[in-house]
Formats: C-alpha cells, structure tokens, sequence
C-alpha cells in the first residue's frame, strides 16, 4: 500500500529515532507494522494477519482504524484516496491501496 506518513517522517526515519520516541520494543513493533502496511497490495490483507487486529474506531474517531501494537498501545491511520464501501456501510477494505 502507499503510506503518507504526515509529520511523522522524522520520528519513523530510523530504528534509533523511533527507539528515543517509543523504546526498543515498541519501535521493533512499530517497524513490523509499517512493513505489513507496505508489503500488503490492500487493507483488506492486514486484516486476515491475526497478531494485526485491524479494526474500525467510532465516536470521535469514526473513520479512522488501528493495528494493534504492544499492551494497549494502538497505530492509528486513515484509509485515503478513492474507496468504496459495501452496501451495509461497511468500508471495502480491498479497494484501499
């Protein structure tokens, strides 16, 4: 999938950068993460992978989802570009790339 980062380029740049910000097992989960993101061709693949759990946020954060990291630490994220939904309003998770 493509991944814009937003401002976090330079807390994710590196191992060492990511260790200062979140310590070295949070930062070791975190880069396992990112590489999941990126090797999968669609969301819709993250979800299958179980340790993931990939799962839609409400209240506030309706439309955003999160991966599960380390204890009740969570990687947050917007599906952006063009997606479709399936006809109960559930996101398509394949059509995100």
């Amino acid at each position: 999938m493509k991944i814009d980062y937003g401002g976090l380029e330079r807390r994710l740049a590196s191992m060492k950068a990511m260790q200062r910000k979140w310590g070295e097992s949070q930062a070791r989960q975190i880069a396992r993460r990112i590489l999941e993101f990126e090797a999968a061709p669609w969301l819709g693949d993250l979800s299958s992978l179980p340790p993931t759990r990939c799962h839609p946020l409400t209240g506030n954060r309706q439309g955003q989802y999160a991966v599960n990291l380390q204890g009740a630490m969570r990687l947050v994220f917007e599906p952006a570009g063009d997606y479709s939904y399936h006809p109960d309003g559930s996101l398509d998770q394949t059509s995100v790339t």
